[in-house]
């Protein structure tokens, strides 16, 4: 298969609708959302891995979230093609409510670990790993955005919410782990202010 099909040169993309979308379509925006999120997990994982060789299970946890982002893209895929069955299929299996439940456990876990955050922190004296974790977040949120308001204008779904919640939730969980992993930064208080 070749990298390059030439069909993008006019401007336009498939997102699963019926007709090619231009690349600036609000898929085409979300899908490149997606992408980015899915590239900056990988960095993530990949300076985790080296940093914290002995941390299988917080590493394990970053490459399922990663892989996720590949079923959220199916689903702006299934939802394009207005395919429901498969759409409510991959929702439930993947974005269960089992699933929000164990993001929220990990995230309860490692906070409790971390001392009590009562301002914000600025992010000078992070290691790669923290600051690639709270990059993942922060593509998170825009995925997020774009996401919403993508999804305005579908049909709706009963089972939607579902990885709504779990983006939600997903920004959240790449905090506190970014806290716990060379990402705390400094309470803004204790910065100089120098200006």
């Amino acid at each position: 298969m070749k990298v390059y099909t030439k069909k993008g040169d006019d401007g336009k993309t498939f997102t699963g609708a019926s007709e090619r979308e231009l690349k600036s379509s609000k898929s085409a925006e979300l899908t490149g959302a997606i992408d980015e999120l899915h590239v900056q997990l990988g960095i993530a994982c990949s300076l985790f891995k080296e940093e914290y060789q002995k941390e299988q299970e917080i590493y394990h946890l970053l490459q399922a979230l990663t892989s996720k982002c590949l079923d959220i893209g199916s689903i702006v895929y299934f939802v394009n093609s207005n395919n429901t069955q498969s759409t409510s299929n991959l929702l439930q299996e993947s974005f269960s409510e089992s699933t929000t439940t164990k993001m929220e456990k990990y995230i309860d876990a490692i906070e409790a670990t971390l001392p009590e955050l009562k301002e914000f922190i600025i992010f000078d004296n992070c290691n790669n790993t923290g600051m690639a974790l709270h990059n993942a977040r922060t593509h998170t949120r825009r995925m997020e955005r774009f996401f919403v308001d993508w999804y305005q204008n579908k049909e709706p779904n009963e089972h939607m919410y579902l990885v709504q919640r779990y983006i939600n939730r997903l920004s959240d969980l790449l905090f506190v782990i970014a806290r716990k992993y060379g990402g705390d930064g400094t309470p803004r208080s204790k910065i100089n202010s120098i200006i």
